[in-house]
C-alpha cells in the first residue's frame, strides 16, 4: 500500500509542467517617476523572443509602444513603456503581453510616482589625474525607498566643490558623453547633452591634485522641494608607486628607494625627496631614513611601512597613501639558481646566470642591499667567469661535462655555504634541419626518416624524445620518422634536459623547376628503364631547393607511342644524385627517342604553371643479322658482299660507344673487313670468299664495365660454292593469253620498251648466289638484229641501303634494247667456271604502240554522217572503251577496216581510248581520241531598252554554242521570235539571221525573245517613249530672270540621262544653261534650249530644243483672279509683266527677279503682308479698294500699277441661338461630294433638278449648269430632318499656301502646302481630292520642290513654285534660309546650336564636329566638314553644313597654376589659336544660350602627364574638360603622392594632333593637415597646430574676426607650425559665448586649395575678465551710454582717424625742394599678437592683410588674414555660426 502511494506520488510530479523554460519577462515591475522633461522610456522584452500582443488598460498613465511589429500581425517580442500622467500621486498600470500562437499571458505592473531622494553611485571615490574619465551616475528613489527603474528623460544639475586647502579650482572636470571617447549610453541622454544639460550619467575627468565634493539635484522645477543627493567626496591623486615595493632585508643592511609617476601608461621616475613629496618610516625602530631621504637601513628583526607623503595633502583628509613594506629577519640559508631557466642541465656554447640568494627560515629571498656581497665559484674552463655582481655569476657554459659550484657569504656573523653539480651536454643536433617536399592543393603523405645527435655531459648515451609541433598535419615516431602531408615543424631534445631541443622543419613549397638527372639511360627492350628526375622547390624570396620525395607529384610522360609509362612513380635513386623520384618506363620495341618529364603545378595564388624536361632514352633490341636476313650467304670463290648486324647497346651522345670483336672461324675459306669502324648501332662486315667450303663470321658487341657490362653476340654462315643451275626471267608481266592469240610462255613488250632479263645461279643445293660476279657468262640471241648488240659481261644491280650507306648483293642481268619493229625474240644464256657448264632460254614478243588518227574529230548533233577513227601499229586484238562522254556518243570496232565507228547522241565532249589486248595489262598504253558533238547553249539578245514611238532601232543575236564558242546556226529556218506585236514590231535582217530592227508602235513595255533550234533567250524588255518634248516650250524671260526648264515625254530614267544646252547666236552671253536646265537671262535677245536624253553608252534615245525670247521688261500690272471678294476671304494677287514689243512676261518669271514689291490699299479696305510680287489679299472692310503695287528692280528701275477690287459684304443669316450653320456647300460643275449622316437618308429637295443630284447615302453629283439646290436627310424612325443648301459655282481662282514650324523655312524642312479652290466673291469651295489635277513647276527645284503635297526645301535662297489645275494657276514664293547658326567654326569652338524647338540633333562626321544629341552643344574637334541634322520633337527637319579650320597652336592660358594638392584637382586652361583675322580668340565659347550639358563634352584637346623624375603612379591622371565659367578647354589633374612636395610636367596637344602647348610645371603638395577639428581654448588663449609642405605653410592665410586675435606663427617641428590665438572682448559680449560653433575660426592654404572652418570650443571654467563695479551714483548714466556704446566707439574713432591723417599730411609729409619727404619707418610691433588696428601697408607700398612679421630664411613666411567664402564642415559635429 505505501509502495502504491509513492508511486502514485512520482506520477503526479512528473506529469506536473516544466516551467523551468517558461517564457519570462525582462522585469516583472517598472517604477517610473513623473515630469521628465525629455523621453523617459523603458523596453519590456520577453527572452524567448515570441511575437506578443502588448496591451493596457490605462492609456492616461502610460504609453505603450509595440518594437518591429510583424507585419500583418502586430505582435513583437519587444514594447516601449513611457510615463504619459502628470498628475501629483501614484498610479498604477498593467501590461498584458499575450503570446500570438499559444494564448500564454505575461504581466507587468507599472508605477508611476514623484521623486523622493537621490543617491549618488560611482566604484571608485578616487581617479587619477589625466587617466581615463569615471562615470558617476544618480539613482532615484520614491518615499517608500523603492529605486526607480530608469531616470533617462531627466535634467540634473551636478555641483563639484574643491575641498582641499592648497589645491586650486578646476581638480576635475565634467564632461559630457558626446565630449569623449565613450558612446552616449541612450538616446534621450543624447538629446539631453545636446540641449546643453547633464543626465543622470555624467563623466569625471581629473585635472590636478586634490579632493572634490560632488552634489547632484534635479533640474526639473516640479522637484526644487527634493533635496541634492548625499555629497560625495572623491580623491584625485597621481599614480605613485614605490621602487621596491615589498622588501626583506638583514639587520644593518640598507636600501634605495625611487619614486614612479605612471601617466597614460608608461612611467617616470620623479626626484626624491621634493617640495611635494618625502619619505617616512612609520616604525623608527625597526628601520630608519638617512639623511639623503631615499635610502633606509634596517635595524632590528620586525615589520614596518616606507610612507610617501604628499606635503600638499590636507593633514585630516583621508587621501590615498602610497606605502611600501619592510621586513627584517636572519639569514638561514644559501641557494643557487641558474637563469634563465632554472635548470642545471647546461647548453655548451650558451649563456647563463648563477644567481646566489640568501633565504630566510620561510625561504624568502632576502634584499641584497647596498655593501652586501656573495662569492660564487665555477671552473672557468668549463664555465667563463665572464662578469660578477654581488650575487650574480655571468658565464658561458664551454666544455662538455660536469663541474660542481659553490656559493658563500663572507660574513663571520653568518657563516652559510651552498653547493651544487652542473651538468654541460652538445647542442642537440638534427638532420636535416629543413626537408623540402613539393605543395600540392591535394597533398598525399610523405614519410621523412630524421636523425638526431648530441655529447652528453655526464657521458652517458643520449636519449631523444620525438614531438610533432603540428600534430593535426604531421606525426613523428620515437625513430624519428615524419610522416605529413603539410608544413610542419619537430622538435626533438635530451631526455634529461627538454630545453637542449632542436627543430626541424617539413617545408611545403611550390615546384618552380624540374631536371632529369642521370646519363646512361637506355634498357633492353621489355624491360624497365628508370629515369630519375629531380625537381628544385622556390621559396617566397625566390632561393632554389632541392625536394628530398616528389614520388607522389603527378608526373606525366610525354614520348614514343611505343613507350608506356607505369602507373607509379619509383622513389629517389641512390645512383641518380639530388633525385627526389624516378619515373618507370618499358617498351616492347627497340628505338632510341626523347622523353619529356612534365609536372602541372597550381600555385598557392591559383596560377598554374607547367615544368617540363627532356631527355633521351633508348630501348635496343637483341644482336641481330640484319642482313643477310636469313644469316646464311653463298658466294662464288673471288666475290664478296656486305654484312649487317642490328641491335645491341646504343652509342648515345655525350656516351662512349659499345666495343665490338669481328671473328671468322675458317680464315683460309674466307676473310672479313670492317667497312665503317665508327658506325654507331650497326656494325657493318664485309666477307671475301677464297675458295670452296663452309665457315662462320661472328661479331660480340659490349658496353660498360662490370656486373652493368652488357655483351651481344651474333653470327652469320658463309657458303662458298660453284653454279649448279640457272634461270633467265625477263622483267615482264605476264600477258592476257585469252584475249590474244599467242603461244603460251611468250612474254609480250613493246618494241619501244628496254627489257632486263635477270640471270639467277643456284648450287647444288638449291641455294640462291647472292654473289657469282667472278664466273664467265655467254650469252646468243634469234634474231640477232631484233635489239642491239649486248655486253660481253653482265650487268650487276647492287641495291643500296640509304639507312646504312652501304651496297648489298643486287641481280645479274642484261638489258635488252629493241630497234622500234614488231619482233618474236629468243634468248640464250650460258654460264662456264672449273670445267662446269649451265644453260638457260626465253622468248620475248616485241610490239609497236597503237594510234588513233585522227586524234581529236567535232561532230554536230544533228548531223548523221556516219564518223570514223582509224587504228593503226600494235597487234591485231585491241580494247574499246568510251572514258568519259558515255551518253554523249556510241562505238563499234570495226575489226576488219580496224577503225572505231563514232554516233553521236547529244552535244558534249567525249573520250575515247583504244588499247592492244596482247600486252600484259600492267604495260598497255591506250590511244586516247577526242570527241566533241556540238550544240546551241544560248541565244543572247542585243538591242537597246528604249525605242521612241515611230522609230526604228536595230539589234543583233549572238549564239553560243555548248562549248561556249560563237558559232552560226546551220539554216536561218532556226531563226524564230515572239514579242508584243501591238506595241513593237520585229523584222529579221535578209542578209544575216542573226541581225534584226525593232520599231516602236505604242507607247508602253513589250517583251521581246528569240528561239533559235528550241533553245530560248532571255526576254528583253522594251519599253516605247514618247518624243522628248521641252517644257514650257514657248519661254519669255526678261533680263535677271531665272528658271528651269523641265523635259516631258523621253526615255525612263535611270536608263538614260538628261543634258540640256542653250544657244544664242546673236548673243551667246545673253542665255546661259546648266546641264541640269537651270536657265538665266542676262540681256535681250534670242536663242533655244536643247534637251538630250543619253544612253549609258552615248547612245541619244531623243531630243528636242523651244525658242527662248528675252525681251526688257517695260511695265508690270497687278493681276487678281477677281474683282469682288466678299469680306473675311482671301485671294492671290501677283505681278504680270510687259515688254515693249507686247509680250507679256508671266508672274512666274516675274517673281525670279531680284526686285523689292511694295504694296498699299488706299483705302484701307485689303490687307497684304508680304513683299513679294507674288502675294496674298485679305478682304478687311466693305467698299471699293484700290490695289496698288510699286515694283522696284535691283538696277533702280520702278513699275507701278494698280486694280480695283471691290469688297462686298459677306451675306449672313443671323441664327436663333444653338441652331447649325446655314452656310451652302460650294461645288464645282461636274463633281461628285461625298455628304454624310449620323442616320436617314438624303434625297433632293425641290428646285435643284438638273443642276445636282443626290443618291440615298449623300453622294452628290452636280451637273453642268450652275445654280442652287437643296439637299434634305431625314431619318423617319425618329421623325428627324436636317436640311443643307448646296450651290453649283464655277472656280474663280486657285490659292496655295505654307507656313513654317520652326518661324522660317529652313533647310531640309518638310512642310504642308495648303491648295484651296476659290468662287469669284473668294468664298472657299469643297473640291475632293481624286478630282483635283494639281501640276507644278519650280524656278529652282534644287531649292523649292513638291513631293507628296509638301514642300520640300533644299539649298538656301529664293524660289517660286507654280501650281496649276487646268487654267487655275496659285503662285508661292519663299526664301530658304539658314536657321542652324553658325556655320563657320575653328577647331575647339563650342557652340550651342538651337532652333526653339526641342527636338534631336546628329552629325555623321564625329572627327570633325560632335554634337549632344539632346541639348545641342557641340565641340569642333578638327578641321574638316560635316553635315549638322536636327529633327524635332514633331518630325520637322533641317540641316546644315559646318565647316570647321584648322587650328594653328595651343598655349597655357595666362595666368597658368604654379601648384595643387591632392584636396583639389589642378585646372590649367588652354588657348587654342587659328589664322582668323579676327586674331587669337579670348574664349573658346562661340554660342552658348543653352544651359550646360548633364553630360560631359568631348574635348578638343589630349592632356598628357609625368612626375617630372619619371616615377610611375597609378594615381597620377589627366583628363581634357571643358571649364564653362572661363568659356575654355582645360586639364584637369588630379594625383595622390606620398611625399610632401613633388613637380610634375603637363602638356596639352590638340586631338589627334602633334600640336601641343609647352611643357608646363606644377608643383603638388601634399595638404595641408589641422591637428585638431576644433580650438580649443581651456584658458584666454590657445593655438592652432598646421602641418604640411613648407611652401604651403608658407602661404597659410587666417581670416580674423572679431572674437579672436591671431598671433606670428612659429615652428613647432619639422614641417608644422603654430598658430596662437587669444580671446578679445567682443567674445564675451556674444549672447551665447560658451555655445558649441559660436565662434569660427577659417583658415585658407592657397598653394593647395584648402579652407578649414574650425570651431572654437571655450571651457566653461574660463570666465570673462572682471570689470570695476559701476559706481551707484552713476548707474542709470552707465546704462545709458553702455546702450550707445557702438554709436560713441565709432563717433572717437572718425575723430582719431581725421586728427592722424591731419597730422600725417601737414607735419610728416613736408613740402621741400624736391617733393613731399617720406614718412618715417614704422616701427615693428614686438607683440606676440597681430596689431587689431586694421590693414598695415607693407614696405613695397601694397596694402597687406595681417603680414606677420616672422620670416624665417627657407622656411616660410606666415600671413595671418584672408577673406573666404567657405561653409562650415557640419561633418564635424554641430553646426556653427557663418
Amino acid at each position: 500500500m505505501r509502495f502504491a502511494a509513492v508511486a502514485a506520488a512520482l506520477l503526479l510530479l512528473g506529469a506536473s509542467p516544466d516551467t523551468s523554460d517558461a517564457a519570462k519577462l525582462n522585469t516583472p515591475r517598472v517604477l517610473l517617476p513623473l515630469y521628465s522633461q525629455f523621453p523617459n522610456n523603458f523596453t519590456l522584452h520577453v527572452d524567448d523572443g515570441g511575437c506578443y500582443k502588448w496591451s493596457t488598460k490605462n492609456p492616461t498613465t502610460i504609453q505603450l509602444t509595440v518594437v518591429e511589429a510583424a507585419a500583418g500581425k502586430g505582435c513583437s517580442s519587444e514594447a516601449v513603456v513611457s510615463a504619459v500622467i502628470s498628475e501629483v500621486g501614484r498610479h498604477t498600470a498593467i501590461i498584458i503581453a499575450e503570446d500570438a500562437a499559444s494564448g500564454e499571458v505575461l504581466r507587468c505592473d507599472v508605477i508611476v510616482d514623484s521623486i523622493a531622494s537621490l543617491s549618488i553611485v560611482t566604484t571608485t571615490r578616487e581617479i587619477f589625474i589625466e587617466e581615463a574619465p569615471e562615470v558617476f551616475e544618480v539613482q532615484a528613489y520614491d518615499d517608500l525607498g523603492n529605486k526607480f527603474t530608469t531616470l533617462e528623460g531627466f535634467a540634473f544639475e551636478w555641483q563639484v566643490r574643491t575641498v582641499s586647502k592648497r589645491a586650486k579650482d578646476g581638480v576635475i572636470k565634467v564632461l559630457r558623453f558626446e565630449d569623449s571617447h565613450y558612446n552616449t549610453p541612450s538616446q534621450s541622454l543624447a538629446e539631453i547633452e545636446s540641449a546643453g544639460l547633464h543626465g543622470s550619467k555624467v563623466l569625471l575627468y581629473g585635472v590636478s591634485t586634490g579632493q572634490v565634493e560632488v552634489t547632484v539635484a534635479l533640474a526639473q522645477p516640479q522637484y526644487q522641494n527634493v533635496r541634492p543627493a548625499p555629497s560625495v567626496i572623491l580623491a584625485v591623486v597621481a599614480n605613485l608607486l614605490l621602487d621596491p615595493l615589498d622588501t626583506l632585508l638583514m639587520p644593518y643592511t640598507k636600501v634605495r628607494y625611487q619614486l614612479e609617476l605612471v601617466r597614460h601608461g608608461r612611467q617616470e621616475n620623479l626626484a626624491l625627496p621634493s617640495e611635494q613629496y618625502q619619505l617616512e618610516v612609520q616604525d623608527s625602530a625597526i628601520a630608519s631614513l638617512q639623511s639623503d631621504g631615499v635610502i633606509v637601513e634596517a635595524l632590528s628583526v620586525g615589520k614596518t611601512r616606507i610612507l610617501l607623503r604628499d606635503m600638499n595633502a590636507v593633514d585630516d583628509e583621508e587621501g590615498r597613501t602610497t606605502s611600501a613594506t619592510l621586513r627584517v629577519a636572519n639569514p638561514t640559508a644559501l641557494d643557487i639558481q641558474v637563469l634563465p631557466h632554472k635548470s642545471w642541465q647546461l647548453i655548451a656554447g650558451r649563456h647563463y646566470e648563477l644567481h646566489a640568494s640568501i633565504l630566510d627560515a620561510n625561504r624568502h629571498v632576502f634584499h641584497i642591499g647596498e655593501g652586501l656581497h656573495i662569492n660564487i665559484e665555477a671552473n672557468p674552463k668549463y664555465f667563463s667567469n665572464d662578469r660578477k655582481t654581488a650575487s650574480v655569476l655571468f658565464g658561458r657554459a664551454q666544455l662538455i661535462g660536469t663541474i660542481p659550484v659553490t656559493a658563500s657569504l663572507p660574513d663571520t656573523q653568518h657563516s652559510l655555504l651552498a653547493k651544487k653539480h652542473l651538468v654541460i651536454n652538445e647542442q642537440v643536433k638534427v638532420k636535416p634541419k629543413v626537408t623540402y617536399l613539393p605543395w600540392s592543393k591535394t597533398p598525399k603523405p610523405y614519410e621523412i626518416q630524421l636523425e638526431a645527435t648530441a655529447r652528453t655531459g655526464d657521458g652517458s648515451a643520449p636519449s631523444f624524445v620525438w614531438q610533432s609541433r603540428s600534430p593535426r598535419v604531421a606525426s613523428v615516431s620515437q625513430e624519428g620518422v615524419v610522416t605529413s602531408s603539410e608544413a610542419a615543424n619537430v622538435s626533438v631534445w635530451l631526455d634529461k634536459d627538454p630545453l637542449n631541443v632542436a627543430q626541424a622543419q617539413v617545408r611545403f613549397l611550390p615546384p618552380c623547376k624540374l631536371s632529369i638527372v642521370g646519363r646512361n639511360l637506355q634498357a633492353e627492350a621489355g624491360s624497365t628503364l628508370h629515369v630519375p628526375v629531380q625537381l628544385l622547390l622556390c621559396d617566397p624570396a625566390g632561393l632554389e631547393v632541392k625536394a628530398a620525395d616528389c614520388r607522389h607529384a603527378p608526373l606525366a610522360v610525354e614520348t614514343s607511342d611505343k613507350v608506356r609509362k607505369l602507373p607509379k612513380n619509383g622513389g629517389p635513386l641512390d645512383a641518380a644524385a639530388g633525385s627526389c623520384a624516378s619515373v618507370l618506363l618499358t617498351s616492347d620495341a627497340a628505338l632510341l627517342t626523347s622523353v619529356r618529364v612534365t609536372l602541372d603545378v597550381q600555385l598557392p595564388n591559383g596560377d598554374l604553371l607547367t615544368l617540363e624536361d627532356t631527355t633521351t632514352i633508348s630501348f635496343y633490341k637483341p644482336l641481330r643479322v640484319l642482313h643477310p636476313t636469313s644469316a646464311l650467304t653463298v658466294l662464288a670463290p673471288g666475290s664478296s658482299r656486305n654484312v649487317i648486324f642490328e641491335g645491341g647497346p646504343r652509342a648515345m651522345t655525350g656516351l662512349a660507344k659499345p666495343g665490338r670483336k669481328i671473328s671468322i672461324a675458317n680464315p683460309a675459306l674466307a676473310q672479313w673487313s670492317d667497312v665503317d669502324q665508327n658506325s654507331v648501332n650497326h656494325v657493318i662486315v664485309r666477307v671475301l670468299c677464297n675458295k670452296v667450303g663452309e665457315t662462320e663470321l661472328a661479331l660480340s658487341l659490349s658496353l660498360g664495365e662490370g656486373d652493368a657490362a652488357v655483351e651481344a653476340k651474333g653470327v652469320v654462315k658463309v657458303v662458298c660454292a660453284m653454279p649448279d643451275s640457272l634461270t633467265l626471267t625477263p622483267r615482264l608481266p605476264t600477258p592476257d593469253y585469252d584475249a590474244c592469240s599467242i603461244s603460251a610462255g611468250t612474254l609480250v613488250a613493246l618494241s619501244s620498251q628496254e627489257v632486263t632479263v635477270e640471270v639467277t645461279a643456284f648450287d647444288s643445293h638449291l641455294r640462291k648466289f647472292d654473289n657469282f660476279s667472278s664466273v664467265r657468262s655467254d650469252w646468243t640471241l634469234d634474231p640477232r638484229d631484233a635489239v642491239h648488240a649486248l655486253p660481253a659481261a653482265l650487268g650487276n644491280d647492287p641495291v643500296r641501303d640509304d639507312a646504312y650507306g652501304v651496297f648489298l648483293p643486287g641481280s645479274a642481268h642484261h638489258t635488252l634494247r629493241p630497234l622500234g619493229q614488231s619482233n618474236l625474240l629468243t634468248v640464250t644464256a650460258t654460264l662456264t667456271a672449273a670445267q662446269v657448264q649451265v644453260k638457260a632460254q626465253a622468248a620475248i614478243l616485241f610490239l609497236e604502240e597503237v594510234q588513233l588518227s585522227p586524234s581529236s574529230l567535232t561532230v554536230y548533233n544533228h548531223s548523221s554522217k556516219l564518223n570514223r577513227m582509224k587504228i593503226s601499229k600494235g597487234s591485231n586484238s585491241f580494247l574499246l572503251n568510251i572514258v568519259d562522254g558515255k551518253d554523249v556518243i556510241d562505238i563499234n570496232l570495226a575489226k576488219q577496216k580496224r577503225a572505231v565507228e563514232i554516233t553521236p547522241k547529244k552535244p558534249g565532249h567525249a573520250r575515247i581510248s583504244v588499247v592492244d589486248a596482247c600486252l600484259p595489262k600492267e604495260t598497255r598504253r591506250a590511244a586516247v581520241g577526242e570527241v566533241t558533238v556540238l550544240g546551241i547553249g544560248s541565244v543572247v539578245v542585243s538591242v537597246a531598252s528604249q525605242v521612241q514611238e515611230g522609230s526604228t532601232v536595230e539589234g543583233s543575236l549572238t549564239i553560243v554554242g555548248t562549248d561556249g564558242q560563237q558559232m552560226t546556226p546551220p539554216t536561218a529556218a532556226l531563226v524564230k521570235h515572239k514579242e508584243d506585236a501591238t506595241k513593237i514590231q520585229v523584222d529579221i535582217s535578209d542578209t544575216s539571221p542573226l541581225h534584226f530592227k525593232v520599231t516602236g508602235l505604242k507607247l508602253g513595255n513589250a517583251e521581246l525573245r528569240f528561239e533559235v533550234d528550241n533553245v530560248l533567250s532571255h526576254p528583253v524588255n522594251i519599253n516605247v517613249f514618247p518624243p522628248i518634248k521641252i517644257w514650257p516650250s514657248d519661254l519669255v524671260l526678261v533680263p535677271g530672270s531665272v528658271m528651269q526648264v523641265l523635259a516631258k515625254g523621253g526615255p525612263k530614267v535611270p536608263d538614260a540621262v538628261l543634258e540640256f544646252s542653250s544657244s544664242s547666236p546673236e548673243r551667246p552671253s545673253c542665255l546661259d544653261t546648266t546641264v541640269g536646265g537651270m536657265m538665266e537671262a542676262r540681256c535681250t535677245g534670242s536663242g533655244r534650249v536643247s534637251v538630250k536624253a543619253v544612253a549609258p553608252d552615248g547612245h541619244i534615245y531623243s531630243q528636242d530644243s523651244a525658242p527662248v525670247r528675252i525681251v526688257a521688261l517695260s511695265a508690270v500690272e497687278v493681276a487678281t483672279p477677281t474683282t469682288v471678294l466678299e469680306q473675311g476671304t482671301r485671294m492671290p494677287a501677283y505681278l504680270v509683266g510687259k515688254s515693249d514689243t507686247g509680250e507679256v512676261v508671266s508672274p512666274f518669271v516675274v517673281a525670279t527677279l531680284e526686285a523689292k514689291c511694295v504694296w498699299a490699299d488706299h483705302g484701307g479696305r485689303l490687307h497684304v503682308k508680304s513683299s513679294d510680287s507674288v502675294v496674298h489679299v485679305d478682304a478687311v472692310n466693305v467698299g471699293m479698294a484700290e490695289l496698288s503695287a510699286t515694283f522696284q528692280l535691283g538696277e533702280g528701275t520702278v513699275f507701278t500699277s494698280t486694280a480695283a477690287v471691290e469688297v462686298i459684304p459677306a451675306q449672313r443669316l443671323t441664327l436663333p441661338p444653338n441652331a447649325p450653320s446655314a452656310a451652302p456647300i460650294l461645288i464645282a460643275p461636274f463633281s461628285k461630294v461625298q455628304l454624310r449622316a449620323s442616320s436617314g437618308k438624303f434625297f433632293l429637295d425641290c428646285g435643284g433638278e438638273g443642276i445636282m443630284s443626290v443618291s440615298e447615302g449623300g453622294l452628290v453629283t452636280s451637273a453642268g449648269p450652275l445654280g442652287r439646290g437643296t439637299i434634305v436627310v431625314s431619318d423617319h424612325k425618329t421623325n428627324q430632318k436636317l436640311v443643307v443648301g448646296v450651290a453649283v459655282v464655277p472656280v474663280a481662282y486657285v490659292m496655295a499656301q505654307a507656313a513654317s514650324p520652326l518661324g522660317v523655312f529652313a533647310r531640309g524642312m518638310q512642310t504642308p502646302v495648303h491648295v484651296t479652290y476659290h468662287d469669284a466673291i473668294g468664298r472657299e469651295m469643297v473640291v475632293p481630292s481624286e478630282e483635283r489635277r494639281l501640276e507644278w513647276m519650280s524656278s529652282r527645284p534644287q531649292t523649292l520642290a513638291l513631293t507628296n503635297d509638301l514642300l520640300q526645301l533644299g539649298e538656301l535662297g529664293r524660289a517660286v513654285l507654280d501650281l496649276w489645275d487646268g487654267a487655275q494657276h496659285a503662285f508661292l514664293k519663299l526664301q530658304v534660309r539658314p536657321i542652324v547658326r553658325p556655320t563657320a567654326l575653328s577647331q575647339g569652338d563650342v557652340v550651342c546650336y538651337h532652333v526653339g524647338r526641342q527636338g534631336n540633333w546628329s552629325t555623321l562626321a564625329d572627327a570633325a564636329l560632335q554634337v549632344d544629341a539632346t541639348t545641342g552643344w557641340a565641340v569642333a574637334l578638327g578641321p574638316g566638314d560635316a553635315n549638322l541634322n536636327f529633327v524635332s520633337s514633331e518630325g520637322v527637319t533641317t540641316w546644315a553644313e559646318i565647316q570647321v579650320s584648322p587650328a594653328t597652336s595651343v598655349a597655357w592660358l595666362s595666368p597658368s597654376p604654379s601648384s595643387f594638392s591632392s584636396n583639389a584637382p589642378l585646372l590649367a586652361k588652354v588657348l587654342i589659336k587659328t589664322n582668323n583675322k579676327s586674331g587669337a580668340k579670348k574664349s573658346s565659347l562661340v554660342e552658348g544660350k543653352c544651359d550646360p550639358p548633364a553630360s560631359k563634352l568631348p574635348s578638343a584637346i589630349e592632356c598628357k602627364v609625368a612626375w617630372e623624375d619619371g616615377s610611375y603612379d597609378p594615381t597620377l591622371s589627366a583628363e581634357p574638360v571643358y571649364d564653362f565659367q572661363g568659356a575654355q578647354h582645360a586639364c584637369q589633374v588630379s594625383a595622390s603622392s606620398g611625399e610632401r612636395s613633388k613637380k610634375l610636367m603637363l602638356m596639352a596637344c590638340l586631338r589627334d594632333s602633334t600640336v601641343c602647348t609647352d611643357r608646363l610645371g606644377v608643383t603638388f603638395f601634399s595638404p595641408v593637415e589641422v591637428a585638431a577639428k576644433e580650438v580649443v581654448l581651456s584658458e584666454q588663449a590657445g593655438q592652432v597646430v598646421l602641418s604640411g609642405p613648407s611652401q604651403a605653410l608658407g602661404k597659410v592665410r587666417v581670416e580674423p574676426t572679431p572674437e579672436l586675435e591671431i598671433g606670428h606663427a612659429r615652428e613647432v617641428g619639422p614641417d608644422a607650425i603654430a598658430i596662437p590665438v587669444r580671446l578679445t572682448d567682443a567674445f564675451w559680449a556674444l549672447p551665447h559665448a560658451h555655445r558649441y560653433g559660436s565662434v569660427l575660426l577659417r583658415i585658407n592654404s592657397p598653394l593647395t586649395g584648402q579652407t578649414f572652418i574650425l570651431p572654437v570650443l571655450v571651457d566653461k571654467n574660463v570666465q570673462a575678465p572682471m570689470c570695476p563695479n559701476k559706481p551707484a551714483l552713476f548707474t542709470a548714466s552707465w546704462d545709458l551710454l553702455y546702450s550707445f556704446r557702438t554709436e560713441i566707439i565709432f563717433a572717437i574713432c572718425m575723430v582719431i582717424v581725421i586728427a592722424a591723417a591731419s597730422n600725417l599730411y601737414f607735419a610728416n609729409n613736408s613740402y621741400t625742394s624736391r617733393g613731399f619727404a617720406p614718412p618715417p619707418q614704422q616701427v615693428q610691433n614686438n607683440s606676440p599678437f597681430l596689431n587689431r588696428s586694421g590693414p598695415s601697408t607693407s614696405p613695397n607700398g601694397s596694402n597687406s592683410s595681417y603680414q606677420s612679421n616672422l620670416h624665417t630664411p627657407g622656411r616660410f613666411a606666415y600671413t595671418g588674414y584672408v577673406y573666404g567664402n567657405q561653409q562650415l564642415d557640419n561633418s564635424w559635429g554641430s553646426p556653427g555660426r557663418h
